[in-house]
């Protein structure tokens, strides 16, 4: 049986766009390992306030991924046993946002998309 080819990952945060690929047996928690990873690597590059750990990484998984901008929700931490991004419906090509959140938090993704630049706006989802 061929090995299963990883999964394109996309994570947006503000004007920010990381791709990741992964195997779809990779566990939740080293989503957020390699996110951080790459977020502390590159931040001189980003227009983001760095993370000062893991925990300081929300994510957020489409409400509605048949619109060419989804609004997110909150994929919470305390999800039990240790999800995979298979098996929490993370396909090939997903969308993901991510927040560097150090300290209080709205609750809210804001994503910048193309065409939203042009016009002047961000969408802050909650």
């Amino acid at each position: 049986m061929p090995p299963t080819p990883p999964l394109t990952i996309t994570l947006k945060s503000h004007t920010t766009t990381i791709y990741l690929l992964l195997p779809p047996s990779t566990p939740l928690t080293t989503l957020q390992e390699s996110l951080f990873e790459t977020l502390t690597s590159t931040t001189q590059h980003l227009p983001l306030t760095p993370p000062t750990s893991v925990s300081s990484l929300k994510l957020g998984l489409p409400k509605d991924s048949t619109t060419s901008t989804p609004t997110f929700q909150l994929l919470d931490e305390n999800v039990r046993g240790k999800p995979t991004l298979s098996s929490l419906g993370i396909k090939d090509g997903s969308v993901l946002a991510f927040e560097v959140v150090e300290g209080e938090w709205d609750g809210e993704f804001t994503v910048v998309w193309a065409g939203d630049e042009e016009e002047g706006m961000s969408q802050s989802q909650s």
